[in-house]
């Protein structure tokens, strides 16, 4: 179901690139319908229906012919005001996506109980999860990479922090959205239109990667609950991605053991070193464990990747595990730009979705 979307501005150079901009990206997402005078507008909703009024602040919409349903928005020249008479604002000069998931936004706060979007109800999407062995071992770096490089062969894809004490900004830069803080107090707070929220909360980077900004608060993470990180990635999956890229710090807490059953494959991210394969012999034991206790199969997805390579790898006695790739140790290089050049030069296998 598209979300129907009526403009009412005279403006109409803007609105001619709005619609062209809308027809070609977003036409399986929004139906929208344009006018230059309010008396058009009222005309039109006699008999049809619309889900969101975006309107110039000049248009005399009479708004009591508006369903309660529908939302309301002001659009602007100007991006300095968030308001107009205690309706939502959003400005007209800037990037078409970004004005999508500011109506995005404005539609969730309004929807009702009686009436939401569905989602697909099957999904393909490869949920592939990157853990660090140790800290400082580069997981957060191969995932970035994992994910420029499938973003540069055509697939869509997401990347998703889930460290609290995460920092997205060195691998990822985009619009300046609310971000997972925004997303959690969504899902917690069991949104309506949940989904919608999340989709406008998403950035997109210049790689073509698209994420979500790291939370404002660690502390916003810490409240999590299973059902909470189940209904996030319900959303998550509906928005027709191929790739979902999860990196998560090894925990054995509820939240991060859903996160494992969700997921298609666990890459734990190591160095190679004795420390790093004693430590990955524990973490499997404790996981064959839980695996025992809750019915659940989460190492048979588990593979390795070994990062930072300096010592050989069999000394791990870890052959059971697929290796899904081997880079080696650079110093002195920036994140994003030795990322950048572990998607060029790094052949990922084994990896699900890829050739």
């Amino acid at each position: 179901m598209k979300l129907k979307l009526a403009i009412v501005d005279d403006d109409i150079v803007f609105v001619q690139q709005l619609s062209s901009t809308f027809q070609s990206s977003l036409h399986d997402k929004v139906e929208l319908y344009t006018f230059t005078t309010a008396g058009m507008l009222h005309a039109f909703i006699k008999n049809h229906s619309i889900d969101v009024l975006l309107c110039s602040e000049k248009m005399n919409v009479d708004r009591a012919l508006l369903p309660s349903s529908c939302a309301f928005g002001y659009l602007l020249e100007t991006n300095q005001v968030e308001t107009v008479n205690e309706q939502f604002a959003i400005c007209k000069f800037q990037k078409p996506e970004r004005i999508y998931k500011q109506i995005l936004s404005l539609y969730s706060d309004q929807a009702t109980d009686g009436y939401r979007f569905r989602t697909n109800s099957v999904s393909n999407v490869e949920i592939i999860c990157f853990s660090g062995i140790l800290g400082g071992v580069g997981c957060s770096t191969i995932a970035a990479a994992f994910g420029y490089q499938q973003s540069a062969r055509g697939k869509k894809v997401l990347y998703l922090n889930l460290d609290p004490m995460a920092v997205v900004s060195p691998l990822f830069k985009g619009d300046d959205l609310q971000g997972l803080s925004e997303v959690i107090f969504s899902i917690k707070s069991n949104m309506k239109q949940a989904t919608m929220r999340v989709e406008s909360c998403i950035s997109t980077d210049h790689s073509g990667v698209d994420f979500l900004s790291e939370c404002k608060l660690a502390l916003d993470f810490s409240e999590v609950n299973e059902n909470e990180i189940k209904g996030l990635f319900s959303s998550l999956q509906s928005l027709s991605y191929d790739y979902i890229i999860v990196d998560m710090p090894f925990r054995l807490d509820e939240t991060a053991i859903a996160v494992m059953e969700i997921c298609s494959q666990i890459i734990f991210v190591t160095n190679g070193s004795m420390l790093a394969g004693a430590k990955l012999t524990r973490m499997l034991e404790t996981l064959q464990v839980i695996e025992q206790q809750q019915g659940l199969e989460i190492t048979k997805l588990a593979g390795i990747l070994l990062n930072k390579a300096s010592t050989t790898f069999g000394a791990l006695h870890h052959s059971h595990l697929n290796c899904h790739g081997e880079t080696p140790e650079f110093s002195r290089t920036p994140m994003r730009q030795l990322a950048e050049h572990i998607a060029r030069t790094t052949n990922f296998t084994n990896i699900k979705g890829t050739s």
